[in-house]
């Protein structure tokens, strides 16, 4: 689930972050944004956004 939500409309924003890791323990991680709009109670578009970010 994403850290935060915003709602509006037919909109729901999800941004958080995600760590994938590869079968030799090396790990990567990546914020994302997903942007989804609803039409009749079903998802009529999704966009994905995902970048690389800093480890900190």
């Amino acid at each position: 689930m994403g850290d935060n939500l915003i709602a509006e409309g037919q909109f729901l924003t999800v941004f958080g972050d995600i760590t994938l890791k590869y079968e030799d323990g090396k790990a990567i991680y990546q914020s994302y944004c997903d942007v989804w709009r609803f039409y009749s109670s079903k998802i009529a578009e999704i966009k994905a956004f995902v970048i690389n970010a800093e480890v900190k």
